[in-house]
């Protein structure tokens, strides 16, 4: 725990930010956006749902621009998506955060075949870094 409860206070605010501010810029198609909210090495596995279900082999990626690469394939196939965050919860330890939070994801497909719809429930586990950026 910070010893400024203010302090953190504002840090975890910052944090929730940060999150909805990635799914926003994942939704909008707004690359940039979602880019500088990562740091250079991540972690994603979404293997258990995109081999399974969008056969797009996006596996395990631990290079953010990797991941965004891939994500500006995959994303533009669906007419819409919405990808909805919830019940964040936070721990800061000076520079250093993580977090949890619920996700349920919506991937929209109006192509009159079939289901056109495509939902994701998860639970996100992120940690995470102050930079001089924030």
């Amino acid at each position: 725990m910070s010893q400024d409860p203010l302090q953190e206070l504002l840090d975890k605010q910052a944090l929730t930010e940060l999150i909805h501010r990635l799914m926003l810029a994942l939704d909008k198609g707004d690359w940039e956006v979602y880019r500088a909210g990562l740091l250079d090495v991540v972690h994603f596995d979404f293997t258990a749902h995109t081999d399974r279900v969008v056969g797009k082999n996006i596996g395990v990626v631990t290079s953010a621009d990797e991941w965004v690469a891939k994500q500006r394939t995959v994303m533009p196939g669906f007419d819409s998506s919405q990808h909805l965050t919830t019940n964040e919860v936070h721990s800061v330890t000076g520079d250093t955060a993580t977090s949890e939070c619920f996700l349920v994801a919506d991937h929209f497909l109006n192509n009159g075949i079939g289901e056109r719809t495509c939902t994701l429930g998860a639970i996100y586990r992120w940690k995470s870094v102050r930079t001089p950026q924030g």
